[in-house]
């Protein structure tokens, strides 16, 4: 019952769905897919070598 409340509220019809799918999930999706995750490798990487030239 909660989900179907809830997959009225996300996706109200058919149409929305479509449009957001087309417009919005691409983008979204390579932020938190592709851009999010390597740029917390790089911080990474970079504070290792930060570290590391500290302890030094």
């Amino acid at each position: 019952m909660i989900a179907v409340t809830f997959s009225l509220i996300v996706y109200p019809s058919i149409p929305y769905e479509q449009t957001w799918d087309r417009d919005t999930w691409i983008p979204y999706s390579l932020l938190f897919g592709l851009f999010y995750p390597l740029g917390l490798l790089i911080v990474g990487k970079i504070r290792v070598k930060h570290s590391a030239s500290l302890s030094k």
